[in-house]
């Protein structure tokens, strides 16, 4: 069987019954890191735009290791928070 051959042939199994994501469905909580990625990712971004975005990445993990335990707290609670907002939208989505 040719590459472009494999490509046609219907899923079967696990991969045929997967389910498909409901776009009215709440969007998941974001981690703490996620959000610390939000928050700070443009800023390296536009210090080391030169640079790949495996290195820029890995600067992003070495700041979060290196931030005081008060910005990963805070990080923490917004996460926290935004598991809550989660719990209740899912709640009322469920509901329906």
């Amino acid at each position: 069987m040719t590459d472009r051959q494999q490509r046609t042939i219907p899923k079967t199994g696990p991969e045929a019954r997967e389910k498909r994501r409901d776009p009215n469905a709440p969007k998941k909580p974001r981690s703490a890191y996620t959000l610390f990625l939000k928050d700070h990712s443009e800023q390296v971004n536009r210090e080391h735009a030169a640079l790949s975005f495996r290195e820029r990445s890995t600067i992003l993990g070495q700041l979060w290791t290196e931030v005081g335990p008060a910005v990963q707290e805070e990080c923490a609670q917004k996460a926290q928070d935004d598991r809550q907002r989660y719990d209740t939208e899912m709640k009322a989505y469920q509901a329906r």
